[in-house]
């Protein structure tokens, strides 16, 4: 076997000298066993997502079960093909591919001379500095987002649609608010979250709000009563990866692990502000038909 590669590389400062300025690069070529590096996967926003892939040395192949992740070691996932493994881990195990963001969403009424009334939203990031600032008019149904998106709103207030902005407008992600699934629920406005997925393709597909709105679903932070709070997970999972939290009137405060661009949190927390607040829960309704049929005075009027 011949000698393994001789590497001398000489790299100096610029000076007046001419030869310093001079790169001698001496290669010996050799045979030498290919040996993959561990890969780092990375975001979308180049920031490390904390997993490796260690693909040296791989495990025999014993069967299907092979591709799946190391449970025993979350950090680490063997595995023949990554993005097999960042999806399982993504849907099934504790989603926390970046450390916890935090965004304050604040709206202002302004009303003018002719009676019309404008919104302003401002979104702070956590180290205090503004990220957005956008002021609406209150009958917008078509607003105008950063970064070339807009949001359409249905008249329902019930739908919100971000798509880009552009000729063949292409939805990138939808909202729906809903009644609770009952009186009792601590979430008084259920909420769907939509993403593509062949434009968001690392990214769950859904979202749906939680029942509960309790401290343990918060993770502790504060905030006060209101249809506005919601802690959001991925389908078929139970841990809170987005949450929507209204620390003060007209003020909300959201919290995600999720790598979500800055533009759609923000467009999120003004769904949140529009969205419809009043909703006639369907077995509440039902009951109250129900009593308004029996009245007595019904009931003798029939016969």
């Amino acid at each position: 076997m011949s000698a393994p590669f001789h590497f001398q590389i000489v790299f100096t400062s610029s000076s007046s000298d001419e030869s310093d300025s001079e790169q001698e690069i001496e290669l010996k070529p050799a045979i030498v066993p290919k040996v993959l590096p561990p890969r780092q996967i990375r975001s979308s926003n180049h920031r490390p997502c904390r997993k490796m892939v260690n693909s040296l040395p791989q495990r025999p192949k014993t069967s299907d079960n092979s591709k799946s992740c190391d449970n025993n070691n979350p950090s680490l996932i063997n595995c023949e093909s990554p993005q097999i493994c960042i999806q399982n881990c993504f849907e099934i195990h504790e989603p926390e591919f970046i450390k916890e963001k935090s965004y304050i969403i604040e709206m202002k009424n302004y009303k003018s001379l002719f009676e019309s009334t404008s919104k302003r939203f401002i979104m702070i990031d956590n180290r205090k500095f503004m990220v957005y600032d956008l002021t609406i008019q209150s009958k917008d149904k078509t607003i105008e987002l950063p970064n070339n998106k807009i949001m359409e709103i249905s008249s329902s207030r019930t739908e919100f649609k971000i798509k880009t902005k552009e000729e063949y407008k292409k939805e990138l992600m939808r909202i729906n608010f809903h009644a609770p699934y009952d009186e009792d629920d601590e979430c008084k406005r259920r909420t769907s979250i939509y993403l593509t997925p062949s434009v968001y393709q690392n990214m769950p597909s859904k979202l749906i709000s939680l029942r509960k709105a309790n401290h343990d679903t918060f993770n502790g932070h504060f905030f006060i009563n209101s249809i506005k709070n919601a802690g959001f997970v991925i389908e078929g999972s139970k841990k809170c990866v987005f949450s929507i939290l209204e620390i003060r009137k007209r003020r909300i405060e959201i919290h995600t692990t999720l790598n979500l661009e800055q533009d759609l949190i923000f467009a999120l927390g003004i769904a949140s502000f529009l969205g419809k607040t009043k909703f006639t829960n369907r077995v509440s309704y039902f009951n109250e038909a129900t009593r308004i049929l029996m009245h007595p005075l019904l009931l003798k009027s029939s016969h």
